[in-house]
C-alpha cells in the first residue's frame, strides 16, 4: 500500500502505525484520517457476504481480506 509522502521532508517511506502515518526519515508523525493533498481518492464498500472491496483512482479495484482491515 502506498502512503502520501511525507509533508517535512517529502520522503516515500511513510508507513502507518494505528491511526498515524510515520516518517522514519524525519519522525514526523500526522493522523492517519487527516486529508493530504497528495492523497488519492479510495472507495470502500463491504458486500451482502462481508467482503471489503475498494477502488483506488489510479490504481483500480482490489479486494481486501476482512481480518487485515480495521473499521476506523
Amino acid at each position: 500500500m502506498r502512503f502520501p509522502p511525507c509533508p517535512t521532508c517529502q520522503s516515500t517511506l511513510t508507513y502507518t502505525d494505528g491511526e498515524l502515518l510515520i516518517c522514519p526519515e524525519c519522525d514526523h508523525e500526522r493522523s492517519a484520517s487527516a486529508p493530504t493533498e497528495n492523497a488519492e481518492p479510495v472507495t470502500v464498500w463491504k458486500d451482502a457476504v462481508g467482503n471489503v472491496h475498494c477502488k483506488v483512482d489510479g490504481v483500480g479495484a482490489m479486494q481486501l481480506k476482512s481480518s487485515v482491515v480495521k473499521k476506523a
